[in-house]
């Protein structure tokens, strides 16, 4: 236990659309507050749990967090880890609507939705759409009986109810009905970044699952589309670079097919960041 380290955070430069809770009201976007603990770690609070912020890109409009109570070098305590699901995000469900309309068909997306982060994104590479999860949900199970399946993988050597003869395997990503077992149970579900290409599923070891638990995951704050007056939708291209074009329609509704090619104009910048030590700075930039 004396090799456990608590996960903190690295100096994050803080920049529009986010601001410290002790900075005036007109600095940033009140949906994005984040705190300062003891001049150390960055700090989100997400659904009612806190998470050290472990970086923000600017660019493709994304931020990594890290469960507060995860440390390095050690098997977790599911009971202090804090449940998030990708259904804590109820915008993702828009992103996905915006992609149904994504085939030319007329849909009407004049709604908007407030919340401020998502898990899911729309992509465009040349005419394709498609969503792209920058998360994924991770489930913890106790079994009664040993379990003989590749999608559940043994807990071991983190796994302390084996001498209670419960067994303890962990599942990646969403999980379909035909996926569970009658003798198992969910103890808990948690959010890593999306596994990708060799990663994905196949021959993924617990001790790196843990790895990836303490890398943390990552949440969008880019819109999915405007309100109605806005008319717009926005995705990330081949090149990781964020557009925000016009769809309105003919006929006034919002349409990937009428999509202009027309970025938004980068908002000036202007906001209130921290050096290592607790020095403050003030910024305005183009």
């Amino acid at each position: 236990m004396g090799s456990e380290k608590p996960l903190s955070s690295p100096f994050i430069f803080i920049s529009y659309p986010f601001r410290l809770e002790t900075d005036p009201t007109y600095c940033g976007d009140l949906r994005y507050n984040l705190s300062c603990e003891n001049n150390i770690s960055t700090v989100l609070y997400l659904n009612s749990g806190k998470y050290y912020v472990q970086a923000i890109n600017y660019n493709n409009y994304t931020i990594r967090v890290v469960d507060s109570n995860l440390h390095k070098g050690s098997c977790p305590s599911l009971s202090y880890l804090q449940p998030l699901t990708e259904y804590n995000f109820t915008s993702d469900f828009l992103v996905e609507s915006v992609y149904l309309g994504s085939y030319g068909t007329q849909s009407n997306f004049g709604y908007y939705s407030s919340d401020s982060y998502r898990t899911k994104v729309l992509r465009k590479s040349g005419k394709h759409w498609y969503i792209y999860s920058l998360s994924e949900p991770i489930i913890f199970f106790n079994c009664e009986n040993p379990v003989k399946s590749p999608l559940y993988i043994p807990t071991a050597p983190c796994n302390n109810n084996s001498s209670r003869g419960i067994n303890s395997y962990v599942k990646i990503g969403s999980t379909y009905d035909s996926e569970l077992i009658d003798s198992c149970r969910i103890e808990m579900m948690v959010m890593i970044t999306t596994l990708r290409g060799s990663q994905k599923r196949n021959n993924v070891s617990y001790s790196e699952i843990l790895n990836e638990l303490a890398y943390g995951f990552e949440l969008s704050w880019l819109p999915s589309y405007g309100r109605s007056d806005e008319a717009y939708i926005c995705y990330v291209d081949s090149s990781n670079k964020v557009h925000c074009p016009s769809c309105r329609d003919s006929w006034g509704l919002i349409n990937t097919s009428s999509c202009v090619n027309r970025s938004r104009d980068r908002r000036v910048a202007k906001g209130h960041g921290r050096f290592p030590g607790g020095i403050d700075f003030d910024f305005n930039f183009t």
